[in-house]
Formats: structure tokens, sequence, C-alpha cells
């Protein structure tokens, strides 16, 4: 398995022939002084300044988590195997195998695997590419200037090479080659299923960290009584699994895609009308025509959304995407209270 790679490929990367070196903003202790690094880390992920892909417009991506297990019962050991999991999750989980070099240590260029790639339009082609990676991890003491505080780090590189596949060159794929810098701060962290259940602690986020506090968002839409159904999850992938499993319970199912692959609702509208037999009044004359005199018919809507429960503290990047989500939803579900209307 490789180490996944952030937006825009969904799977990790690198050259098989490149070589990654520790980035010149922190080295790497030399051998004799060769730090433990064995534990659970939370894992900022940061586009190297040196990178020359154009393709990558955001430089810096979401928080993971890093578990390292030692290859020997005392460090520092010939290798180590690292489990990577979006902040906080006990899944999807990818391991990597790392060898010790001097006072790093390195994975070899993981098999081609599948991987998206984007279009010379901007569109994400699916399976357009194959890439490769290479992790290398290192410990380094920081002491900011100033102060006689020192910390201990952890820091890596991710080498990413992305080549696109026949379809993606017929798509307008371009290849992709970054290096992503690592920063990693050792730490308890709590631990979760995916389904949604707690399977460790909750803990304080770490100093500095972009975690804010999760509010209880709530929308109004003219007409509507609004219903929640909550969503848990740490990614915007999470998320959308959750919405979907909570969706196809509050909305039911239905017969065409609204996320990738899954044909489960985000959020519906229920509609209930009045009895017409009760709400039309006719009369019939003396030649036998009928016709409607009167015509009283309501209808009563509800909205089912999704409303954000857990964790009780999430990265701040994903809190901005999660609102504009919610008003999408709302505005997309007032359409339709509005067509309903229009058509009573």
């Amino acid at each position: 398995m490789t180490a996944a790679p952030p937006p825009p490929t969904s799977t990790p990367s690198a050259a098989a022939d490149r070589t990654p070196r520790p980035s010149a903003a922190a080295s790497p202790t030399s051998a004799a002084e060769l730090l433990p690094i064995a534990g659970v880390w939370r894992v900022r992920k940061t586009l190297s300044a040196e990178d020359h892909s154009g393709l990558i417009t955001d430089p810096a991506f979401d928080e993971e988590t890093y578990s390292v297990e030692p290859g020997c019962p005392d460090e520092p050991c010939d290798s180590l195997e690292v489990t990577t999991t979006p902040l906080g999750l006990t899944s999807p989980a990818t391991v990597i195998q790392l060898s010790r070099e001097d006072a790093t240590y390195a994975s070899t260029a993981q098999p081609a695997v599948a991987a998206s790639c984007l279009s010379s339009d901007g569109s994400r082609v699916d399976g357009g590419a194959s890439a490769t990676s290479i992790l290398e991890l290192w410990i380094a003491t920081e002491r900011p200037a100033g102060t006689s505080v020192a910390s201990t780090v952890l820091r890596g590189v991710l080498e990413v090479d992305v080549t696109p596949t026949p379809i993606g060159e017929s798509a307008g794929c371009q290849s992709l080659t970054a290096s992503f810098d690592l920063t990693g701060r050792r730490e308890e962290v709590a631990v979760r299923d995916p389904s949604g259940g707690a399977v460790g602690p909750d803990v304080r986020p770490p100093t500095g960290a972009a975690l804010v506090r999760l509010p209880s968002l709530s929308v109004t839409v003219k007409g509507a009584a609004i219903d929640y159904f909550g969503v848990t999850g740490d990614t915007s992938r999470e998320l959308a699994a959750s919405i979907a499993r909570g969706g196809v319970k509050a909305c039911g199912a239905i017969d065409y895609e609204w996320f990738r692959g899954d044909a489960r609702p985000a959020a519906c509208v229920m509609t209930r009308v009045s009895d017409t037999r009760q709400s039309i009044r006719t009369r019939t004359s003396a030649s036998g025509a009928c016709r409607i005199t009167s015509a009283t018919i309501t209808a009563s809507y509800t909205i089912h959304m999704p409303r954000w429960t857990e964790p009780a503290r999430v990265p701040k990047r994903l809190l901005d995407w999660w609102r504009k989500i919610v008003d999408f939803i709302a505005d997309h579900e007032a359409g339709h209270v509005r067509v309903g209307r229009d058509y009573i």
C-alpha cells in the first residue's frame, strides 16, 4: 500500500528512480543521536516551497494520524512500519514499510497504483493516472528563537509522481511531480471507528492545530419544517459516507447518484397534500353537467437535512467547507419546496 497524497490525486505517488532527501528546513540528527520514533503522531502535510508542479494550488492539507511501530524491541531499529489514517480514525488505513538509512527511515518506491488526475480544464479523471510514492521520516529537536524550551518533532518528505494513463492522456491530463514536507507532534490521539463508535478517549487538540469547536448549524427554509439527521467524520469523505447512511434512512432510496458511485440521498423534501376529495367541491346542474365550485388544497413540507454532530473539535478548513455544503443543500431543497407550492 502507498502513502496517500493530498488532492488532486486520490492515491500516493513518487518516481521509482528518485531518492527523496530531507527538506532544508530541518535536517535529521546524526546516526549517533537517532531518537526514538515509535508512537502516534499528528502529521501536517505542506507543499514544499521548491515544488515545481503547477497542478496543486493549495499548499497545505488536512492532518493525518501516523502510527509508527518499530521493527525491534529497542530503538533504533533497522525498519519501521507506519500506518497512516485520516486524523483520529481507524480507517481507511495505509501501511508503509520503512528501512533505516543513517538517521532517517525511508520507504522504497511503491508499486504504481490507479489514481485520479486533472485534465487541462480542471476536471477530475478517475483512473486517468498511475502513481508511486516514497516516504522518508526522521526525528528533529526544535527550539524556537528566544526560548529555552525544546520539543521533539517528527519530520518527513513525501515524494509524489503521477503519470497519466492512455485514458488520462486522451482527457488532457498532465504529469504531476511534487514534494510534501511533513511535520508531526507525538501525543495521544483519540481514535474513532468510521461507523461512528468511539474506540478511544477524547483528547484536546495540540497547541497550534487548526482545530475549532464544532457548532450546531441550522437552516431556515420558508414554508417548510426542518428535520435533522446526525452525521460524523473528520474528513470530507467521512462526512459524505455518513450523509449517505443517514440520508437513506431519513428519505429512502433514490434511482440516481448524488455522489460518485452512491445512489443514497443527501437530503430530501417530504410533501403532504390534503385529501382532494374533501378539498374540492363540485355541483351538478339540471342537465347533468358537473363543475368545480371551490378548491382549497393545502400542502406541508418537511426537509430532512444532515447536521454534523461529531467530533467536538474539527479541522477549521473542513468546517468552512461544510458551511458551504449546508447552504447548498438548503438552497437546493428550498427549490423543491417552491416547485411544489407552484404546482399546488
